[in-house]
C-alpha cells in the first residue's frame, strides 16, 4: 500500500483572495483510500508565517475527491496597502506601512488520515505543491470565471502585453495630484527602471525621465510593486536620474506616459498615459480606491462639491430645585432639557465632469471599493489622504452615449472619522 495522491485541480500561480481558491485532490491507490475513516488532509503554509492550517476533508460520494476552497482563510493575512504619500522613491514593495501584505506565498501539502480501532493515524507531506502567490483581488464573478492572470503579469517576456492591475489606461490629473498605481510580476528583477515621458500639447517630446529601482526584489512582496504615477509624487522623486532630471512634469506638459524596462531598457509593460488638467472652478476632489484588480489608483470629480454634517444628540429631562431662603426662584437661564452626548459625522456630494461609457463602468469599481480616500491637504501644507468609510447607496446605474448623450456621476461619500462632544 503506497499512497498516491493526484492533485486534479491546483490554484493558478497568481490568484486573486476574494474569489475561490479552491483545490481538488484523489488518492488513486485504492487500498489507501479504503482505509477505515480515510479523509484527506489539505495543509496551508504561508511563507513567513509559523505553522499551518490544516483542512480534513472527507472524500465525495461520487469520485471519493477531496476539496477545499482556502480562501477565507487566506484573507485574514492580506490588507490593502495604501501608499505612503511622504515616499520619494519610484517604487514601493506591496505592503502597508506596518509591513502588512498585499500578496502572500502560499504552499498547500496534501496527505492522508484513518482510524483504526479508535487509533488516529495522521499521514501529511505525502505531495507538496509548488508555491502561489495570492493577492487583494475581488472580480466579479463572470470576470473572475476567464481571468488570466498572466495578462496582468509585468516581465520582459510579456513586453507591453504586461497590463498594470487597472482597467483603466488613461487618467486625467492635476500637477499637484499625488498617487501610485500597482503592477504584478513574476520576475521582480525584470522591473528595474520605470521611464517617464513627457510631451507638449503639439505632442512633441520634452525629456524621458528614467528612475532606477532602489527596493528589494527578491521578497514576496517584490511580486507586487506601486509605482510613482501622479505629477507631484513624481516630483517629490529624490536622488540620481538615469535620464532626464527634475522636476518631471511641469507646466509646459500637456501630458506624459509611463513604463516599465529592465536595466538594458528592455520593455516589460505596458504603457498608461496621464493628461493634464486645467484649473476648475470648483474645489477638486480627487478620491482613491481599491479596484477589483487589488491595485490603487485615483478620479479627480471637478465639479461642485457640496459638505455636509449628520449630528445626533443624546440628552435628558432636567428641572433644577427652585426653592431657595426667598423662597421659589425662576431664571430665564434655567435649563429643561440638557444634551449630555453629541455625535457628527461628515460627508461631501462630488461630482464628476462629464464621462466617457468606459469610465462609467471603470468608476463602478469606486463605488463598489472596499476602502476608499479623499485626497486633502492636511495641516502642515503636506497633500494627505482622509478616510471615507463607505460611498452611500447601493446601486450604480450603466449609461451609453447612444441613449444618454451626456451624463455624469456623482456620489456622496461618508467619511470614516467620527466626532463625540460630552455635556454634563
Amino acid at each position: 500500500m503506497a499512497s498516491a495522491i493526484v492533485i486534479k485541480t491546483d490554484l493558478p500561480d497568481f490568484a486573486p483572495v476574494y474569489n475561490k481558491l479552491e483545490v481538488c485532490i484523489h488518492e488513486t491507490d485504492a487500498p489507501t483510500l479504503a482505509l477505515t475513516n480515510f479523509k484527506y488532509l489539505i495543509d496551508v503554509y504561508i511563507d513567513g508565517i509559523s505553522g499551518y492550517k490544516r483542512y480534513e476533508i472527507i472524500p465525495d460520494s461520487v469520485l471519493s475527491y477531496g476539496t477545499a476552497d482556502i480562501s477565507r482563510f487566506l484573507q485574514g493575512y492580506i490588507y490593502n496597502a495604501l501608499e505612503d504619500y511622504t515616499s520619494t522613491v519610484p517604487i514601493l514593495l506591496g505592503t502597508t506601512a506596518t509591513g502588512q501584505s498585499s500578496i502572500i506565498k502560499v504552499t498547500l501539502k496534501y496527505g492522508y488520515s484513518y482510524s483504526n480501532s479508535g487509533v488516529y493515524t495522521a499521514v501529511p507531506d505525502q505531495v507538496t505543491g509548488t508555491a502561489k502567490y495570492i493577492w487583494n483581488g475581488s472580480l466579479d464573478w463572470h470576470t473572475w470565471l476567464d481571468f488570466d492572470y498572466t495578462d496582468y503579469i509585468c516581465n520582459v517576456t510579456n513586453g507591453t502585453s504586461g497590463q498594470w492591475l487597472t482597467d483603466m489606461k488613461t487618467h486625467y490629473v492635476t500637477i499637484n495630484d499625488i498617487g501610485r498605481m500597482c503592477i504584478l510580476t513574476d520576475a521582480p528583477t525584470d522591473i528595474d527602471r520605470v521611464v517617464y515621458k513627457t510631451y507638449d500639447s503639439t505632442g512633441t517630446l520634452i525629456q524621458t525621465a528614467t528612475k532606477a529601482i532602489s527596493v528589494a526584489q527578491n521578497l514576496t512582496t517584490s511580486r507586487m510593486y506601486k509605482i510613482a504615477t501622479a505629477p507631484e509624487t513624481i516630483n517629490n522623486l529624490t536622488g540620481a536620474w538615469v535620464t532626464g532630471a527634475q522636476p518631471v512634469v511641469t507646466a509646459s506638459v500637456a501630458y506624459y506616459t509611463i513604463q516599465l524596462v529592465d536595466s538594458t531598457s528592455t520593455v516589460a509593460s505596458e504603457i498608461l498615459t496621464f493628461y493634464l488638467q486645467d484649473s476648475c472652478r470648483y474645489d477638486l476632489q480627487r478620491v482613491h480606491f481599491v479596484n477589483q484588480l487589488g491595485g490603487w489608483e485615483a478620479f479627480n470629480f471637478t465639479k461642485k462639491s457640496t459638505k455636509r454634517r449628520e449630528i445626533e444628540r443624546k440628552g435628558y429631562k432636567y428641572d433644577k430645585y427652585p426653592v431657595v431662603s426667598a423662597g421659589i426662584s425662576r431664571s430665564h437661564s434655567d435649563q429643561q432639557q440638557v444634551t449630555s452626548w453629541t455625535k457628527t459625522q461628515d460627508f461631501i456630494k462630488v461630482t464628476s465632469d462629464y464621462l466617457t461609457e468606459d469610465q462609467n463602468n471603470w468608476l463602478k469599481q469606486l463605488v463598489e471599493s472596499p476602502e476608499i480616500y479623499l485626497e486633502f491637504t492636511d495641516g502642515t501644507g503636506a497633500r494627505n489622504y482622509l478616510p471615507i468609510e463607505s460611498v452611500v447607496g447601493t446601486s450604480w446605474e450603466e449609461k451609453q452615449t447612444i441613449n444618454d448623450k451626456l451624463f455624469r456621476l456623482e456620489l456622496e461619500l461618508k467619511y470614516s472619522n467620527v466626532n463625540y462632544r460630552q455635556g454634563r
